[in-house]
């Protein structure tokens, strides 16, 4: 079947029936009359009215709350209450004076924040994600829609890496700097402080680009683990409060042109990856992978492949102390 537009969220879908023309993710509504975001949990609330978070509010709706012997009370509001996790993100934006706006919604999907100067939506993962494994994607699907980045932000995630990286940067010319092949020690410890997700084990060759004695970006490759390509392109990233225009590309150059490096692949995390940066070093976009299991506990995490899940049980998991929650997915990236 063709894919439709779901009348509810107004995404695409393949409908599994001819009638089908509600999509099969997790619905957000904002009630008419107290105006709170609330979860429909049952899809026949879509079709069916009247269409309101409570009781309460279907009697007002329907005209009924003023009428004797009727007792009305407001609405709770079923709006994400910050917690640990978004109090720490609030704060480092606070100290690194980013102005921001709390629980800001689109189409009745509720962000944790935006940052109206940088037309982003961070969304920090809690409980209500773990129903649904496609919540993540949709969350990014529509603030895209709607002309904005999203980042999602888990409980391991170093929340002050991620905010560094949106901060005002000053500008560096190329012209002033030097490309270096770096020694290994030197680079993953360049990695390991400044990308987010850190260095990457099994890295054959790490590049660098540096004005005078500081090192200012770092790129590194391994083996591809995709047998249809010879390289992978790990990890890039630059130091927080610089930029320096065209250096992804020039060590991408260096890498292919210099050490003969062919045949690369490269992933993008869709939680937090930035394409335009992929895109400005000249690779070709060939899709999104799909969505993996995180058993998360504490600021560790096991990733799953949910094709694969019988590799842990999930039972196992659970008495070990995880909880169960879901990626974004990645971008894949190719250079020829």
């Amino acid at each position: 079947m063709q894919d439709r537009i779901c009348r509810a969220c107004g995404l695409s879908f393949i409908p599994r029936t001819a009638n089908q023309v509600y999509c099969d993710r997790v619905h957000y509504l904002k009630c008419p009359v107290c105006e709170n975001v609330y979860r429909v949990t049952d899809k026949r609330l879509l079709r069916e009215g009247p269409k309101a978070c409570s009781q309460e509010c279907i009697n007002m709706l329907r005209g009924q709350g003023n009428k004797p012997g009727i007792k009305f009370k407001l609405c709770n509001p079923i709006i994400i209450q910050p917690d640990d996790l978004t109090l720490k993100l609030f704060h480092f934006l606070r100290s690194y004076h980013i102005k921001y706006e709390e629980t800001y919604s689109i189409h009745g999907y509720t962000y944790s924040c935006l940052l109206p100067d940088l037309n982003i939506v961070i969304v920090c993962s809690g409980p209500e994600f773990r129903e649904d494994k496609f919540i993540h994607r949709t969350y990014t699907e529509v603030a895209n829609k709607n002309g904005f980045r999203c980042i999602h932000i888990y409980s391991f995630d170093s929340v002050g890496l991620i905010v560094q990286s949106l901060c005002p940067r000053i500008q560096v010319n190329l012209d002033d700097c030097t490309l270096y092949k770096l020694y290994p020690v030197i680079g993953e410890d360049f990695l390991n402080k400044w990308h987010i997700q850190g260095s990457r084990r099994g890295q054959k060759l790490i590049v660098g680009i540096a004005k005078g004695q500081t090192i200012l970006q770092a790129m590194a490759f391994c083996s591809s683990r995709n047998p249809n390509y010879y390289v992978e392109l790990a990890r890039f990233c630059t130091i927080a409060g610089v930029s320096v225009p065209g250096g992804y590309g020039k060590m991408l150059e260096f890498a292919t042109e210099g050490m003969g490096l062919s045949k690369i692949i490269s992933y993008c995390d869709a939680a937090h990856g930035d394409i335009q940066d992929y895109k400005n070093m000249g690779l070709s976009y060939k899709g999104q992978t799909q969505v993996q299991k995180i058993w998360i506990k504490d600021n560790s995490h096991v990733k799953q492949v949910i094709q694969n899940y019988n590799r842990w049980a999930d039972e196992e998991m659970i008495c070990r102390g995880y909880y169960l929650d879901y990626d974004c997915g990645q971008y894949i990236f190719e250079h020829e």
